[in-house]
């Protein structure tokens, strides 16, 4: 598997921040994710919050910040720890430890009550979408339906599966961007769109 270059990294942080409505791009599901880049959706990360801000994963945490200060929610208490999640100092009142996630040092990670809030709405949020508009991309319509999970997706987060001892045979059932990569093991071909012809088609092969 190739991982991501730092110029690809660059281009789609890039486009993540555009204030203008970027291009969608059909993406490899085969490649291992960075650590600027949200495991489940591919969304690319910003640098104030540890966890997605499109589906409330986190696979990641902030190493730390200053404790010097005043707890962010109650001004007339000392800060005890850094959340980890967003960087704000917090009292332990509103803190959460986590021992399931360590930093390096070997200390657990603290979550304070705002990301975890957040985390949940959002995760929430993703389970209870209206499907008939693209997860990855929310302001277009869905093309298709997953025929696995049911998620829609457009055109571009849309995948069939390439069958046939020469790879050529295109099944019809499309899939999500996310069942995809859970089942790579299962699929080791698949091509972006459906409607391609030869010559073209042979570039939207995606390899694992």
């Amino acid at each position: 598997m190739s991982e991501l270059s730092r110029q690809e990294l660059v281009d789609l942080i890039a486009i993540r921040r555009s204030k203008e409505t970027p291009v969608p791009l059909s993406l490899n599901p085969y490649r291992p994710v960075g650590m600027r880049v949200c495991r489940i959706c591919w969304n690319v990360l910003d640098d104030e919050t540890a966890y997605c801000r499109r589906c409330g994963h986190s696979s990641t945490c902030f190493l730390g910040g200053d404790t010097e200060g005043k707890c962010f929610r109650h001004t007339d208490r000392r800060a005890e720890h850094v959340c980890n999640y967003c960087v704000r100092s917090f009292c332990m009142e509103c803190l959460t430890a986590n021992p399931d996630a360590s930093l390096c040092f070997g200390g657990p990670t603290y979550c304070c009550y705002l990301c975890s809030g957040e985390m949940d709405r959002l995760k929430h949020a993703a389970q209870a979408r209206n499907t008939s508009h693209c997860f990855r991309h929310p302001e277009i319509p869905a093309k298709e339906h997953c025929s696995h999970c049911g998620e829609g997706t457009c055109e571009f987060c849309t995948y069939y599966h390439v069958k046939g001892l020469f790879r050529k045979q295109v099944d019809p059932s499309p899939l999500c961007f996310d069942c995809v990569r859970k089942a790579g093991h299962r699929i080791p071909r698949c091509i972006v769109k459906c409607n391609v012809q030869k010559p073209e088609w042979s570039k939207y092969i995606l390899k694992a």
